[in-house]
């Protein structure tokens, strides 16, 4: 008794195949960063001081795709938190900056990489100086040749990624060393420009329904294995929904700490001001903000 079914799930009943790919689309978006408050506060804050992100549940308003750029069609809440929460990001540009800060400062973001470093190995997004205003447009991010690639598997296979590349377009047969691959799954792709993997050409293999080969279960996970490291490792998503930026003093050294060289040195009443001066200062409220474009690229 053969063991391919007549039937296979994949398919609908108007014999079109469920598998139908979306293209990613890419969003630009500016948007304003405002971190506000004295240093005195941020240290009462804890490890929570400095940071900007989304009101609550307004991040598929601010990261989701117009309705005009769909066709007046818009989508629910639950389906555009999921397509945002696996974002990949594009480029990062920093378009204006001020900060009344009176101490340099690095900001960081927890969904994009820090890339610039300090003379002590500490990573940012971009660091802070003090008392600056700039209206020069400076990139912080942008993907590489290797991201971009993976970019290219997003185009072509945005239904797939490394979490269920061994179960989406698979279909398994208990106790079969053999497994039933749907025709649009990146294994085949793959199977295709390397014949040798299989030992023959897929193209000359009969198709079960016009739509799932039949192969050998250790060749389909060999093709997955080589997937993922060469091409999906190079995907980096990121959750918009988590989104977060926020401000660091250098070496995490506390926001109230109070600066020594020269201190010691003076006179009593001299030092004395000085130390007035600077608590003065830690009280005064202060001011970070930032015009950021962020480009990125969705699955509807």
């Amino acid at each position: 008794m053969s063991m391919e079914p007549t039937s296979l799930p994949g398919v609908d009943d108007s014999g079109e195949p469920m598998t139908a790919q979306q293209q990613p689309v890419r969003i630009t978006r500016r948007f304003n960063v405002s971190i506000n408050g004295s240093m005195n506060d941020f240290e009462a804050m804890g490890r929570t001081a400095a940071t900007w992100q989304p009101v609550d549940n307004c991040h598929t308003e601010l990261f989701g795709i117009d309705a005009d750029a769909t066709g007046g069609v818009q989508s629910d809440h639950g389906t555009t938190t999921n397509a945002i929460g696996n974002a990949v990001i594009v480029k990062a540009t920093m378009l204006q900056t001020k900060s009344t800060f009176n101490v340099p400062l690095g900001l960081t973001c927890n969904i994009i990489p820090s890339l610039e470093l300090t003379d002590t190995g500490e990573k940012f997004l971009c660091t802070v100086l003090p008392e600056t205003h700039s209206t020069f447009p400076e990139v912080v991010f942008e993907a590489d040749v290797t991201a971009r690639q993976g970019m290219e598997w997003r185009n072509l296979y945005p239904q797939y990624n490394t979490n269920n590349l061994e179960s989406q377009g698979i279909m398994e047969v208990k106790g079969c060393p053999y497994v039933f691959v749907s025709q649009g799954h990146p294994a085949i792709n793959l199977l295709r420009a390397n014949s040798d993997l299989l030992g023959s050409n897929i193209e000359e293999m009969p198709k079960i329904d016009g739509e799932w080969y039949k192969v050998s279960r250790q060749v389909v996970m060999q093709c997955c294995q080589t997937l993922r490291t060469q091409v999906l490792n190079k995907v980096q998503n990121s959750d918009l929904n988590t989104i977060q930026l926020q401000l660091h003093r250098f070496q995490n050294v506390p926001w109230t700490s109070l600066p020594t060289t020269g201190v010691m040195n003076q006179t009593s009443l001299a030092a004395e001001k000085h130390k007035t001066d600077y608590v003065e200062t830690l009280m005064k409220p202060c001011m970070y903000m930032a015009r950021i474009e962020l480009v990125y690229e969705i699955c509807p």
